[in-house]
């Protein structure tokens, strides 16, 4: 249903393989290195750099894919954040969870899940 590819050997490895109406979310870059069909690109390597540091990507990541889907509360996701991050990274993935959200709703209106 939910497809992630921050990668061109993820998306090699799983691109294909979604339901039929599911959300393909994939890294914007991957897409210099290979061809990529029905997919919702997203700058969420180049957003992780602008919060602060590309190792947060996945977080900017997970902010999309929880505006795109509503799946769980942001209460929820900040909540795990402070419980499972070390005190001093814990304002870096908060930033980078409100920038991915931000990037996720402006293309949340496209996407029923």
């Amino acid at each position: 249903d939910l497809l992630l590819c921050l990668s061109k050997d993820a998306y090699i490895k799983h691109g294909v393989e979604l339901a039929p109406n599911g959300i393909r979310v994939v890294e914007k870059r991957v897409t210099e290195e290979t061809d990529v069909n029905n997919a919702l690109l997203l700058p969420i390597q180049e957003l992780a750099h602008e919060v602060g540091d590309i190792i947060v990507a996945n977080v900017v990541a997970l902010g999309a894919l929880v505006s795109l889907t509503k799946i769980v509360t942001n209460e929820s996701i900040e909540k795990a954040i402070v419980e499972r991050v070390k005190p001093r990274y814990i304002s870096l993935n908060m930033k980078a969870f409100e920038a991915g959200y931000e990037l996720g709703s402006k293309y949340s209106e496209n996407y029923s899940y």
